[in-house]
């Protein structure tokens, strides 16, 4: 691939991040494979899921598919913080109000990571001041 500008620099660096994400992958089951101690298997076991989870945040940037990447408390299998009830309730309302006036779909408003293409950021840090 090219370089020929710094969008394609950036998308090289991810895909290089990628790249080592899926390698520390397989090194780290083949430790956990080795593993004796009950806790260490455990903890190997814990940071191959986080990497994957990483990967899959990375993928949609990589892949040219979205520019901005949102993380939810309340989508898919993974542990999540327990929330009182009151307070999911009033995340509910206040995330259901943000989509009406951006016409986004978000879960989650106040979501657990952001992953920005930085021409996003580019573009509306200034509006920001």
């Amino acid at each position: 691939m090219a370089l020929n500008t710094l969008k394609d620099v950036y998308i090289d660096q991810l895909q290089d991040l990628y790249s080592a994400n899926r390698q520390s992958i397989e090194a780290t089951r083949k430790l956990a494979d080795k593993a004796t101690d009950a806790e260490l298997k455990s903890a190997l076991k814990d940071g191959v899921d986080g990497i994957e989870r990483g990967i899959e945040t990375l993928k949609p940037i990589i892949e040219g598919q979205a520019d901005v990447v949102y993380g939810s408390r309340f989508l898919g299998d993974q542990a999540h913080r327990v929330l009182y009830f009151w307070h999911y309730l009033g995340n509910r309302f206040l995330t259901t109000l943000s989509n009406c006036f951006t016409n986004l779909n978000l879960t989650d408003m106040e979501t657990c990571y952001k992953v920005f293409d930085r021409r996003v950021i580019e573009e509306i840090g200034p509006l920001l001041k």
